[in-house]
């Protein structure tokens, strides 16, 4: 389908579009056709933020985060969709540590993340179960005034529990404003564990 509708494009004489030529290298990246969207993109008479984010988003969907990286590296101008972009696909591909590394470069640039980056961050955490890194993303949190909604609070929760700081998940809870069944059922397991553990000790 994507190859009928780009050869219309063709067909019409609209591939030299740049907004048209972007969306394709985004749609060949969704699609993991990366060939076809390098081939695209070193067509464009000029790059912006959004086509080469598709292409790292590409990479990392094909599993390939060596390659996303490089591009990054590369990358004139970034903006948090890229940020956040680089931290979930390595999540995605269970590379944890790089996301946290990427966050910390981001930290170190003297950028301020937001909510959905800081979400990302914060569950990299919780997978390696780095407690200090948690408590630095956490930080960064509170520093900019970031909202604690629903899904980045419960993100937060979920390291604290994970990290075994029960005390602090369960401070963290207390603050939300909002909190859903998912909040919720994350501290009634988290308290739990704790129970469970605390028969053997």
């Amino acid at each position: 389908m994507g190859m009928q509708v780009h050869g219309q494009i063709v067909k019409y004489g609209f591939g030299s579009d740049f907004h048209v030529q972007r969306s394709l290298v985004c749609m060949y990246s969704c699609l993991c056709d990366l060939m076809a969207a390098k081939c695209i993109f070193k067509m464009m008479g000029r790059f912006d933020v959004a086509s080469w984010t598709c292409i790292i988003k590409g990479y990392f969907k094909c599993g390939d985060v060596d390659s996303a990286r490089k591009l990054f590296d590369r990358m004139p101008v970034k903006n948090l969709v890229t940020w956040s972009t680089m931290i979930n696909g390595y999540s995605w591909n269970n590379c944890f540590d790089k996301a946290v590394e990427i966050f910390d470069i981001l930290v170190d640039e003297g950028l301020v993340a937001n909510e959905v980056v800081m979400v990302g961050v914060v569950s990299a955490c919780a997978h390696l179960g780095a407690l200090a890194a948690g408590e630095k993303a956490y930080e960064h949190v509170i520093r900019n005034n970031l909202d604690l909604n629903v899904i980045l609070g419960t993100a937060i929760v979920d390291m604290y529990a994970r990290c075994g700081n029960v005390e602090k998940a369960v401070r963290v809870f207390k603050e939300m404003k909002e909190k859903d069944v998912i909040c919720w059922t994350s501290l009634i397991c988290m308290v739990m564990q704790r129970k469970r553990l605390s028969i053997f000790m």
